[in-house]
């Protein structure tokens, strides 16, 4: 397998962790996203999205999207389990989960993407006044995440 990454940007390090804790080790592959080259032709004929991180599996069938490696490695090698066991177990990562990824991740890329010079020239369209709401979503969420964590140790 092959992990297509920026190492700086948080996704490719959200896979990376996962590898991690399942102890595995992947070969990764640096795609220099400053530089544009997530939109050249070789990289969108493995991966349509033009994001990373994406796996390539040994099929050469690639998958993008943190939730869908962390899905395949999982079921691939189920242990130690980190999706959880039961459907209730599941569940509730499933739901912390999405609360993380939208309420703080996709908020915090959408200020830096719209309230800061994001990646400059390759920034297509900007809106100064829906990246400063995310960052306020980003902030709130980062409070939840303070209020849950002062009563369990991990979410």
């Amino acid at each position: 397998m092959k992990l297509y990454e920026f190492e700086p940007f948080p996704n490719p390090r959200r896979a990376r962790m996962f590898f991690a804790e399942k102890g595995l080790d992947v070969e990764r592959v640096q795609i220099d996203v400053p530089a544009g080259e997530h939109r050249t032709e070789a990289f969108r004929a493995k991966n349509q999205d033009m994001c990373v991180p994406c796996l390539e599996l040994d099929s050469g069938k690639t998958i993008s999207g943190c939730v869908a490696i962390a899905r395949y490695v999982e079921t691939d090698h189920p242990e130690p389990v980190l999706l959880g066991r039961t459907a209730e177990e599941k569940s509730e990562i499933e739901m912390w989960q999405r609360r993380v990824e939208e309420g703080l991740m996709d908020a915090s890329t959408t200020y830096f993407h719209h309230a800061t010079p994001g990646l400059g020239a390759l920034e297509l369209f900007q809106n100064k006044d829906w990246g400063l709401r995310n960052a306020e979503r980003a902030k709130n969420t980062v409070s939840m995440l303070d209020d849950r964590l002062a009563s369990v140790q991990y979410v």
